[in-house]
């Protein structure tokens, strides 16, 4: 990674940045995402945080931990919704429930496409008012990823550039 960031290739300013925001305590990428979202609501969090019952037993690895809270808030991607994995994240809560915790998760679609309620709805969970400047930078940063057409559409064009890619659809005629 060192050697790609001390390149000069394209979009490696970008991943430079990223790479320096990011904890290195995500399990996936959607769990990256949701601690961006987090930095971006400036809510202090920790990552993979181990929490315990009042018996001392361990009940769960919080994706995040939100600081000074009962609140847990994780991603839940399409893994959590096979047979397996339910069975074992009711488990798992009934845990986080004894040990007095609040679980709340989170998908990729709270975060891309509704996230200004979303948003709204952790600000009045926490207590604290909505500032309308935290989804204007959420918005600039969605805009400029590939979660965005936009994002996508900037990527293609510049990898075609680079390859010599020409398009000549227009002209098939």
């Amino acid at each position: 990674m060192a050697e790609i960031l001390a390149s000069r290739r394209p979009g490696v300013r970008q991943l430079r940045a990223a790479w320096l925001e990011s904890t290195g305590k995500a399990d996936s990428g959607g769990e990256a995402v949701l601690q961006m979202f987090h930095d971006v609501l400036d809510i202090a969090y920790e990552a993979q945080r181990e929490l315990y019952d009042d018996g001392g037993h361990l009940v769960a690895r919080a994706d995040l931990w939100i600081v000074g809270t009962d609140r847990l808030h994780e991603y839940d991607g399409g893994v959590h919704r096979s047979k397996e994995a339910q069975r074992t994240d009711l488990r798992r809560s009934g845990g986080i429930e004894r040990a007095h915790l609040v679980r709340r998760g989170f998908t990729l679609d709270d975060m891309l496409n509704h996230a200004l309620v979303t948003m709204h709805e952790i600000d009045s969970d926490l207590g604290r008012p909505h500032r309308m400047r935290r989804f204007r930078s959420w918005q600039r940063l969605v805009e400029q990823s590939l979660y965005s057409p936009a994002g996508r559409e900037r990527v293609m064009n510049r990898w075609h550039r680079q390859m010599g890619v020409a398009d000549r659809s227009q002209n098939a005629f």
